[in-house]
């Protein structure tokens, strides 16, 4: 019985959360982590019942950590790609130059 609540709560919260990421993302303002906790306590589903049960609610601060969570995150995989694009870069650039120097060694024969 235990699981099947967690489940439902975990679901209902990703649902937020990526509810909260959209529009994060659509205005490019992160929404106020006091806000964030407030809607949750008011939130309805489509047939006007509680979205959250009060055990459920999250505090401002679990909020600030799920954000800072997700801003590292963000950070690290922004600077994977960049690195990957950076090494992409210099085989590209190592490969011109074996191409320049078979081309020399072409000619001189």
């Amino acid at each position: 019985m235990l699981i099947n609540r967690r489940k439902r709560r975990d679901s209902h919260l990703k649902m937020m959360k990526v509810e909260i990421d959209d529009s994060t993302k659509k205005t490019g303002n992160n929404i106020d982590p006091k806000r964030a906790s407030e809607m949750m306590k008011t939130e309805r589903d489509a047939n006007g019942k509680r979205r959250f049960k009060r055990d459920q609610f999250l505090t401002t601060s679990q909020i600030k950590s799920w954000f800072g969570a997700r801003a590292r995150t963000e950070k690290r995989l922004i600077e994977e790609k960049q690195k990957k694009e950076d090494q992409n870069k210099d085989k590209k650039k190592q490969g011109r130059g074996k191409l320049e120097q078979n081309e020399k060694l072409r000619q001189t024969k």
